[in-house]
């Protein structure tokens, strides 16, 4: 897996903190998107969007029988903080004027495709 966030359609793109904790492809990061930061690293602050890139790889066959959507390959939780604010983060993106033309994106709950008469080889 691999996660860029690109601010204002940049062609850099922000580093985040975090690992990859667990035992599969689950990737945490925190991203600081405070201005004084965004200006610091270089980048100029615009009312332009933000671009999340997500990408991964398969590394090895599914198991015979078995496939995934692309619905269930790549999920993305996004959660915005602000551990020293007094106001929901939330709260003020949900306020602003822009928030009437943001994408909502919404996937159906799709059931993962087993066998349901699992084949047994005998030598």
């Amino acid at each position: 897996m691999n996660v860029k966030l690109r601010p204002f359609g940049a062609d850099a793109a922000l580093r985040g903190a975090g690992n990859a904790p667990g035992a599969y492809p689950l990737i945490d990061r925190t991203y600081e998107i405070s201005p004084s930061h965004l200006i610091a690293s270089g980048f100029s602050i615009t009312d332009s969007s933000w671009v999340v890139e997500i990408d991964y790889e398969d590394v090895s066959e599914y198991p015979l029988g078995v496939t995934f959507s692309a619905q269930q390959r790549v999920g993305v939780a996004i959660e915005l903080s602000d551990p020293e604010g007094s106001e929901s983060p939330q709260d003020a993106i949900q306020s602003l004027p822009v928030s009437a033309e943001m994408t909502r994106f919404s996937t159906l709950e799709v059931p993962v495709n087993t066998p349901s008469n699992p084949v047994i080889i005998k030598s």
